[in-house]
């Protein structure tokens, strides 16, 4: 990974400047005040800083409904493959940050219930930064910490 964006993506994450949000890269969604928040996964604060950077440009918001029925606000980058992403890196981010993938891999150990013994069980493996944010609830610190040691 290049240096410099790891550097600029690690310290984001750390910075608590950035709300998490989960399956989108870059969400405005409702707060307990009925305002709406931007929020981002950990790869739409890479997109974030690349439309910052000029890598791509700033995209609009399109209004979807969440799971429970309530307006939020998702934005789609455009991608030169894939067309407008909205849950993985574009592929002009991908390559700007020399990636291996629009949505690489990270090894680490999570916690998931194993329904079998009703109860959680430490999983070891190597997971994707959207599963270890959406699904897995890793927290932005600790996904900078892989960040840091393993790209």
């Amino acid at each position: 990974m290049n240096q410099e964006v790891k550097k600029k993506w690690v310290n984001a994450l750390r910075s608590g400047e950035y709300l998490p949000t989960e399956y989108h890269l870059n969400t405005k969604e409702r707060n307990i005040d009925d305002e709406y928040v931007e929020r981002h996964c950990a790869l739409g604060v890479l997109c974030d800083i690349a439309v910052n950077e000029g890598v791509i440009p700033p995209s609009d918001w399109e209004e979807r409904q969440d799971n429970f029925g309530d307006v939020m606000f998702v934005r789609q980058y455009s991608d030169p493959a894939l067309g407008a992403v909205d849950d993985v890196l574009p592929l002009d981010v991908m390559v700007w940050a020399d990636l291996p993938s629009c949505n690489p891999s990270l090894k680490t150990t999570v916690r998931e219930y194993d329904w079998d013994i009703q109860g959680e069980v430490e999983v070891e493996g190597s997971f994707e930064i959207s599963a270890l944010n959406d699904k897995y609830d890793v927290a932005f610190r600790e996904i900078a910490d892989l960040i840091e040691s393993q790209l």
